[in-house]
């Protein structure tokens, strides 16, 4: 990853200062054993990715190094997060989301913070196990049934409302060149919710309901 980026960037590269190197060429001619690269990789998520880290570099008023590291720690955040959609990894996702509460907070995103409130609220005092597990199955649609396609299900019903208000509009405009009457609105815009109810095939590629990966104890 590190040997991808512009040659620019290299001058002040993290991996370069772990490593005390004092040109780009003593980087280059680095042939590490994978030991000696999980070392330094280890450096560097400890030294630019945690928060007392950032903190430190604000008392030696170095608040552009501070923001850097804060936001490298919420872009990896945000990363794990996308990596736990796409596999299914609703574990991880409370895990995220447990960070999420507080941060969204501190930062003033109060609806969101609030939203994520509400919902640990409902599975910690008003939802069942069954339930539980039931809501969480609906978060995530696996269109292609493959490991990793996963996306959220929000997102498949704007890809369905998108399909119908393309495909059905135009065939309105070329085939009666008038708008569509309500009725027909409302038959093709609930077309997104059937295809769901009525192809179980792609809620999930895991089966059984309870191969689903149960969040830890996070509150």
């Amino acid at each position: 990853m590190f040997f991808l980026v512009q040659e620019e960037s290299l001058t002040n590269s993290p991996i370069r200062i772990i490593l005390q190197f004092d040109t780009i060429e003593q980087l280059r001619e680095w042939k590490p054993r994978w030991k000696d690269f999980d070392e330094v990789v280890n450096k560097i998520v400890d030294k630019y990715t945690m928060a007392f880290e950032a903190d430190i570099s604000l008392d030696t008023t170095d608040e552009v190094l501070k923001h850097s590291k804060l936001f490298i720690r919420d872009a990896l955040t945000f990363w794990v997060f996308s990596d736990a959609v796409r596999h299914e990894d609703v574990g991880t996702m409370w895990l995220v989301y447990s960070f999420w509460l507080f941060m969204f907070r501190g930062a003033g995103c109060h609806n969101y913070g609030n939203e994520i409130l509400e919902m640990v609220a409902q599975f910690t005092y008003e939802m069942g196990a069954s339930l539980q597990e039931i809501v969480e199955r609906t978060w995530l649609v696996n269109r292609w049934g493959k490991p990793g396609r996963a996306i959220p299900t929000d997102r498949y019903l704007e890809i369905n409302n998108g399909f119908i208000k393309v495909r059905y509009w135009l065939m309105f405009q070329k085939s009666l060149m008038y708008l569509p009457p309500p009725e027909h609105i409302c038959r093709f815009g609930k077309l997104c919710i059937d295809i769901i109810h009525s192809r179980k095939g792609l809620w999930s590629c895991r089966t059984p309901l309870q191969t689903v990966p149960r969040r830890g104890n996070l509150f």
